[in-house]
């Protein structure tokens, strides 16, 4: 029964292009992307989907599936390190210098909800897919995933710029709408409505966790 208390969100008025009634769950990632301590002033700007990051990891743990922790990284390797005319960008540079693997600002939340066999995988890109940005993809392929649902930060950058990556590498892709978070509510919007058009399954927390229940039925 539809609730009509409850206003429809924004952007899942727009037209969906995809609905995945069920996924393989022994194939399939949970994508937690940058939640690190250096990307949250204050601290407490990702008090909300941390939780809802943990309910998932958890259930799909507990169904046979993968969680990847991605963590934005730094480097001076030319090997991986962005363009130099971009580190002339004063607010690409601070990013830079602030996600260097070792410092403080580099490690993820503590309060996520990290296992021994979970994989944490380091990225230099806003993409963690695009050729050059990190190992997610290698691994992915060796465990023979072929679904990831993309949580974490931010919305509008990392974690679409993931998901539309994922999508054109042939992933089937979940997004979950209240388990990433943008700095605005309208670039949230914005980036969930494109999504949401022609890029992924946007779902809520608790219709992932349902997609998650219902797959685990013969």
């Amino acid at each position: 029964m539809i609730d009509d208390s409850v206003p429809t969100p924004a952007w899942a008025q727009a037209r969906a292009l995809f609905h995945f009634p069920r996924i393989d769950l022994a194939r399939t990632a949970l994508l937690v992307i940058d939640l690190q301590t250096g990307f949250f002033d204050p601290p407490t700007a990702a008090d909300a989907i941390i939780p809802r990051v943990n309910r998932l990891a958890g259930e799909l743990r507990a169904a046979g599936g993968t969680i990847a922790f991605l963590r934005h990284s730094g480097s001076d390797d030319p090997a991986l390190s962005v363009p130099a005319w971009q580190k002339e960008i004063p607010t690409l540079a601070a990013l830079d210098r602030r996600m260097r693997p070792g410092l403080e600002t580099h490690q993820l939340d503590r309060r996520l909800d990290v296992r021994a066999d979970d994989l944490i995988v380091d990225k230099y890109r806003y993409s963690a897919f695009i050729a050059g940005s990190s190992r997610l993809d290698e691994l992915l392929r060796a465990g023979g995933i072929d679904t990831v649902i993309v949580t974490g930060a931010f919305t509008n950058f990392c974690c679409e710029s993931t998901a539309r990556d994922g999508l054109m590498l042939g992933y089937r892709v979940v997004f979950v709408a209240d388990a990433t978070l943008a700095r605005t509510q309208e670039e949230h919007v914005m980036a969930l409505t494109a999504l949401q058009l022609a890029f992924a399954d946007v779902r809520t927390t608790a219709a992932t966790a349902a997609l998650i229940a219902d797959s685990l039925t013969p």
